[in-house]
């Protein structure tokens, strides 16, 4: 029984040790200085994070992973329920407390996007980051 509560314990030390490689890790690239992320947090229960839906779905399409000012862009989706969302509120410095609530984070500061809910104002904001 002693063998077995140690071998229990052992794991668990082991696997908590994992998770926090692991989170580190996601801190450290989403951190990289070399990229730019814009972070839509949003919920599905927002009536303005499902008007701006399509357009955000437009500015994925048409800039994740894309260069824009010399920088590859990554257009984030962070859902109140998704288990990740909590590792992209507690990298940004602002506390969320409403939705749909935009970031963008470049050359290691962050900014807050305070404009209108449509592709073209989205469009504008990376592009002048």
């Amino acid at each position: 029984m002693r063998i077995l509560l140690g071998v229990i314990f052992f794991a668990a030390i082991i696997l908590s040790l994992g998770a926090f490689v692991m989170h580190k890790r996601k801190q450290e690239s989403f951190g990289n200085q070399e990229d730019m992320y814009c972070v839509l947090f949003w919920a599905k229960w927002c009536p303005h994070c499902i008007a701006m839906e399509s357009d955000w779905k437009k500015l994925t399409q048409n800039y994740d992973g894309r260069r824009v000012n010399g920088k590859i862009c990554h257009i984030v989706s962070a859902e109140e329920s998704d288990t990740h969302t909590a590792e992209y509120r507690k990298m940004c410095p602002k506390k969320i407390s409403g939705f749909p609530t935009i970031m963008l984070m470049n050359n290691g500061k962050w900014k807050e996007y305070a404009c209108g809910r449509n592709f073209a104002s989205f469009e504008s904001f990376i592009k002048s980051t």
